[in-house]
């Protein structure tokens, strides 16, 4: 999945900090909100470090629903937009 996000932002023109804000939580269930690597993500978001989260599916985020909607309205409040780049979702 991190190669074919990096490969889409690339080919939008996307500026992309690798070594800094790609986030993966490995060995962690994606419905939990008790994740490493979201916790860093969602700090990184409140302290504008980046203004477009990608995903390749909602529930590569997410697998809950409430939890989805609520972390995506966080990141609208904190300026950031929400895409899954195979599901047409933004």
């Amino acid at each position: 999945q991190k190669e074919s996000l990096v490969d889409y932002a690339k080919n939008q023109w996307y500026i992309l900090n690798e070594d800094k804000h790609i986030y993966i939580d490995k060995w962690y269930s994606w419905a939990s909100r008790n994740r490493p690597a979201l916790e860093k993500l969602m700090f990184d978001s409140q302290n504008n470090e980046f203004d477009l989260l990608l995903v390749k599916k909602v529930d590569r985020f997410f697998r809950k629903n409430l939890y989805l909607l609520q972390h995506v309205e966080e990141l609208v409040q904190n300026g950031v937009w929400f895409k899954a780049t195979d599901q047409g979702f933004n």
